[in-house]
């Protein structure tokens, strides 16, 4: 699977040029991104009347986003009478509609099938595709996951380059979580994000938690505190002071964390620089929420770097690599 993403993404290829990546930056220690690399988990997020439970196998040519709607019971409600229709990407389009229920379905050249549970289907229901783990393309193996079905977010692909959604809501507090690595100030994280609301759990979203100590490391996009963006390892530093600076578009950030010299950057310009945000250092990697699944965030994710070194040059490098692969 590793293998297959990384020859995905043409690296490396000997003997040839080839673009530069994220991961070629010094000390690049985690390196994700959603068209790649993202494993969809057997769960769906079901919706509907009662849905029954179905579930989907293989593994996925693609990042894809799938999505099942049962939308005609004219024929009956059982298994192999309802009918349904299943999108790529999130039902902005179907690649196929009034397919009968059977117990697998092959979701054309997708490599997912759909399995559908002996039951009663009704015209309303609806499923659509969650990622189990997210892998890490740097070679450090620092893979994000989330073995519980209800706190995995959604894999979203329609127009546009795919990404990941964490729902940040009491429903859904999704969270994609690493195992325990060490990487120690100073250091730098990049994002790419869209985060479409503010109606959160708590008064802080979390974007990404580095620890599960007091000395942790987190972006933090808050409702209620008189700020909407701030970095914190310790100390709390805010780096955007009203609500007009966050709009429902894509964004791609940059974090130094070196105490008393840390910075953050959005699109290119410095918005907070020689700030004390404390010592705090990395421990592992949570995304959407603090890493104890609490203070869970609503944030679409396209990509996060994250490199044991600072460095100016790579600094311009993901910045202007950011802004022409997502077009911003």
């Amino acid at each position: 699977m590793r293998s297959a993403c990384v020859t995905a993404l043409g690296l490396p290829v000997s003997g040839k040029r080839r673009t530069w990546f994220p991961r070629d930056m010094a000390g690049c220690v985690l390196w994700l991104r959603a068209d790649t690399g993202v494993v969809v988990s057997s769960a769906t997020t079901a919706g509907g009347t009662t849905p029954p439970a179905v579930t989907l196998s293989g593994t996925a040519a693609l990042t894809y986003g799938i999505r099942i709607e049962v939308n005609d019971v004219t024929g009956g409600t059982s298994r192999g009478q309802a009918k349904f229709r299943w999108s790529i990407d999130n039902g902005a389009t179907f690649a196929e509609t009034g397919v009968l229920t059977a117990a697998t379905y092959v979701l054309g050249s997708t490599g997912l099938t759909a399995n559908f549970p002996a039951g009663t289907y009704a015209n309303d229901n609806t499923y659509d595709a969650q990622s189990s783990s997210w892998l890490d393309l740097s070679g450090f193996n620092h893979d994000v996951s989330q073995a519980t079905g209800g706190l995995q977010p959604l894999i979203r692909a329609g127009s546009g380059t795919p990404n990941i959604r964490f729902r940040g809501t009491a429903g859904h507090p999704d969270f994609l979580k690493s195992a325990a690595f060490t990487c120690s100030q100073p250091f730098a994280l990049g994002m790419v994000v869209t985060q479409p609301t503010y109606t959160a759990v708590s008064s802080h979203d979390v974007w990404f938690d580095g620890v599960g100590s007091v000395a942790r490391a987190i972006v933090t996009a808050s409702t209620t505190a008189g700020h909407i963006w701030s970095m914190y390892a310790g100390t709390e530093v805010n780096w955007a002071t009203t609500a007009s600076t966050v709009a429902a578009t894509k964004t791609f950030i940059w974090t130094e964390w070196n105490g008393a010299s840390s910075i953050g950057r959005v699109h290119g310009s410095t918005v907070i620089s020689g700030s004390t945000v404390g010592t705090g250092n990395i421990s592992g990697l949570t995304l959407g929420a603090l890493s104890d699944g609490t203070r869970s965030c609503a944030i679409d994710v396209d990509e996060v770097v994250m490199c044991s070194q600072i460095n100016a040059i790579d600094r311009a490098r993901w910045e202007n690599y950011a802004a022409l692969h997502y077009g911003i």
